[in-house]
């Protein structure tokens, strides 16, 4: 029986639905923390915490003292070029699954990836678990590194993988700009080819997280390119990112302009951007790693096998997640 679960990665924006889920659900917490990490948006008189820096293996070999699970959301996501973003996306990943390896008995990892680490779809057929990878962007790619580390652990660290898609909810600020230029009347498509995309509430995805902990198949540790214990978690509904801007301002009641930019005025903006980054330090949501992403075809995987392999459902259809996600932006005067 699991009972005590760390999780990496928790005062992300995925990591601050998930702690509290694993609470309700009766789950001793202990999280993984950086010294000088902001714990305000934690329940911190109800977790344990123990401080490290990925990838320090010692550090996160003695935060497992008496884990029995593990949930991997440690991750970067937004500035490719520098150095420690392979390090916190691969060489951390393999320190933590590493001191797992060591336990003398191992906890269940279940390991947080992407679906960029599958790559687009380019007929707009959804990925499954069984369809080949092929990142195009760097956080694809070691996204992909990242489970190639996994794999290698799997004789004795029972591991599951979960490949989300476009992770929405209120406490988002990837996805923010979105909802607030919709807000001004504008919706801006980074190409003119179609692309259609899958989403997942946050908290849908934390009870699939949760699910796959308990109950998932695990990677097979004698042909790990084989594709059990990998999961995609998604809403059922696949939607062009046109529609998705039109539902949103929708649930505003805003009238809206979509513009559909040519892809190298996109790519201009988003070289512009991540040189206004590279100066200031300051991390940007747009940079030419998102462009290769945004510009590459349909975003778009199916959750059959999380659905009937172990009962897991989302509890809203995107729509009305979308509606819970602008009323809240809207109680947090973000859309005004």
């Amino acid at each position: 029986m699991l009972n005590r679960i760390l999780v990496t990665g928790a005062t992300g924006f995925i990591g601050r639905t998930l702690v509290p889920t694993l609470l309700t659900k009766g789950f001793c917490v202990r999280i993984l923390s950086r010294p000088n990490s902001n714990l305000s948006t934690l329940p911190t008189s109800e977790i344990e915490i123990a401080h490290g820096v990925l990838p320090d293996k010692a550090a996160v070999a003695q935060a497992l003292c008496g884990v029995d699970g593990v949930i991997h959301l440690a991750s970067l996501l937004k500035v490719p070029w520098k150095a420690e973003f392979t390090t916190v996306n691969v060489a951390g990943t393999d320190s933590v699954i590493g001191a797992c390896h060591e336990q003398d008995k191992p906890p269940v990892f279940v390991h947080i990836s992407s679906l960029a680490a599958a790559g687009p779809s380019r007929s707009g057929t959804p990925h499954v678990e069984g369809n080949p990878s092929h990142p195009v962007s760097h956080y694809g790619r070691t996204k992909r590194q990242s489970e190639r580390v996994v794999e290698q652990y799997a004789d004795r660290v029972p591991t599951s993988i979960i490949r989300p898609p476009m992770v929405l909810g209120g406490d988002d600020q990837a996805s923010f700009p979105l909802f607030k230029s919709i807000s001004r009347g504008v919706h801006v498509l980074p190409s003119r080819r179609p692309m259609n995309v899958s989403a997942i509430h946050v908290q849908d995805l934390a009870n699939a997280m949760i699910c796959i902990l308990l109950g998932g198949e695990r990677l097979n540790p004698t042909c790990p390119d084989l594709d059990q214990g990998l999961y995609y978690a998604a809403a059922d509904e696949i939607i062009s990112y046109e529609a998705l801007g039109k539902i949103i301002a929708q649930l505003m009641d805003t009238p809206i302009t979509v513009i559909k930019c040519p892809s190298w005025v996109t790519y201009l903006a988003a070289c512009v951007s991540e040189a206004q980054s590279r100066l200031t330090g300051q991390t940007r949501i747009l940079t030419r790693d998102k462009w290769r992403e945004a510009t590459a075809g349909h975003w778009v995987c199916s959750a059959e096998r999380l659905k009937s392999g172990l009962g897991w459902q989302p509890e809203g259809n995107l729509e009305a997640r979308l509606a819970q996600i602008v009323a809240k932006y809207r109680g947090q005067g973000g859309l005004d």
